[in-house]
């Protein structure tokens, strides 16, 4: 599963760039959380998001 996350992290980082969207430093602890998120930010500008460590 991990190699999968890693492989796609390494794909997306490129189109990141090319479009200048920083990486994000949010942390999650689960998919509900990971939607919840979503949920909330994806219409709306996001600020600063600190991490969770």
């Amino acid at each position: 599963m991990s190699e999968v996350l890693t492989r796609a992290v390494q794909e997306a980082r490129p189109l990141m760039a090319e479009y200048a969207i920083p990486p994000s430093t949010a942390r999650f602890r689960t998919t509900t959380d990971m939607a919840a998120h979503l949920d909330k930010y994806d219409s709306e500008p996001q600020g600063k998001i600190k991490p969770a460590c």
